[in-house]
């Protein structure tokens, strides 16, 4: 067998697995780090974030976006509506991620999303906020931090911004959801998974 013949091989292989696993391939998550994270915290924490979608059969690319840019720096609080479109699949989905969170903020909140948001950073996350957690509940920072990130994101691929009793997309989640997620991990349910691939 000749070595295209191999690298062809290796491709179908490739395609197969993918098809079996169901990945819907969505655009890309820019992450803006405007907290000046340890890289390989802020590497770890977008592991993270990314193996919860494909739990729930969706993939995408995380790519580093400048924590100075425009697109960094605003935020559009625009409130949904039935008829405000979807995100424009040729712009990336902006993650940001902030030293502290803004006064206001109730104790408990880790970051907000805005899934209608049709400028600048389409959801925050308070790095402040991730580390106390860490800390509180001895959970590892860029775990605690990938989650963080997941449930923000969730919001945005769901187009809402609502929250359910239990999992991922619970409001606030408990000491016991801590425990539950370090150890053994946090998931979409199957109606919001089925949602996921419906849309995306």
């Amino acid at each position: 067998m000749t070595i295209l013949q191999l690298l062809l091989f290796a491709a179908t292989l490739a395609s197969v697995f993918a098809r079996g696993r169901d990945y819907r391939t969505i655009r890309t998550v820019m992450i803006h780090d405007q907290a000046h994270l340890q890289p390989e915290d802020l590497s770890s924490a977008t592991r993270t974030m990314a193996s919860v979608f494909r739990r729930s059969g969706i993939d995408f690319s995380v790519i580093s976006g400048s924590p100075d840019g425009p697109d960094a720096q605003i935020v559009d609080f625009r409130a949904c509506i039935a008829a405000s479109p979807r995100h424009s699949g040729s712009v990336p989905i902006r993650l940001r991620i902030i030293a502290s969170a803004p006064p206001g903020f109730s104790p408990a909140t880790l970051g907000f999303a805005l899934p209608c948001a049709r400028y600048g950073a389409n959801a925050t996350v308070f790095a402040d906020r991730v580390m106390r957690v860490s800390c509180d509940l001895s959970v590892p920072f860029p775990t605690a931090l990938g989650y963080a990130l997941a449930h923000e994101l969730g919001h945005l691929l769901l187009q809402s911004d609502e929250h359910t009793p239990t999992g991922i997309m619970r409001a606030v989640w408990s000491r016991s959801d801590w425990r539950t997620l370090a150890t053994f991990g946090m998931e979409f349910d199957a109606n919001q998974s089925e949602v996921l691939r419906h849309i995306w």
